[in-house]
């Protein structure tokens, strides 16, 4: 919310440059979700069969490669989609939709890796952990808007930061429990 909140301030056409990629990274985050799902169901077998670390490394791997494809694709037709979704948007936006694409990727690691602990009993941890971040993410963002800094890249270089912090602190606490 509060990320929106501060995108708004930066004028209609960005607002409306901004509800598109938002739109079409919805897409591409669909295969870090199946993925991440499928952690929280296949793990007890991995587990038991004492293959966590090759059942995640599969995972992880699938998921980016997939998540890669749907990124390519998206950020290719993403003027056409563009123009089918806002009639507001009257540039291309394919270099921004690369840019999001491209800060945005550690989030089929993070959803992955934050599946991996719910589903090993950790999740008071990732709520707590993600919840510290969170809050520093915000706090930079708003000392950014204060000094006047702000900027579509910034917003979206501060949360992609916050999604790589995340799934590096995610998957050091996985390898100490796993």
């Amino acid at each position: 919310m509060a990320f929106d909140a501060l995108m708004g301030r930066q004028g209609l056409e960005i607002l409306s440059i901004y509800a598109v990629i938002s739109q079409l990274f919805s897409i591409v985050r669909l295969p870090a979700y199946m993925y991440a799902g499928a952690v929280s169901v296949f793990l007890p077998q991995a587990s038991q069969k004492h293959e966590n670390k090759s059942f995640m490394r599969v995972i992880y791997r699938n998921s980016y490669l997939v998540s890669f494809g749907f990124a390519v694709i998206v950020t290719l037709c993403a003027n056409i989609f563009a123009e089918f979704l806002s009639s507001q948007i009257n540039t291309n936006i394919i270099a921004l939709t690369a840019f999001t694409m491209l800060v945005m990727a550690a989030t089929p690691l993070y959803e992955s890796s934050k599946m991996l602990l719910q589903s090993s009993h950790a999740e008071k941890w990732v709520v707590s952990l993600t919840a510290l971040v969170n809050i520093m993410s915000i706090a930079i963002l708003l000392v950014i808007q204060v000094l006047g800094f702000q900027t579509y890249q910034t917003l979206y270089f501060v949360y992609g930061l916050s999604l790589v912090i995340l799934s590096i602190l995610f998957i050091k606490k996985a390898n100490s429990i796993t």
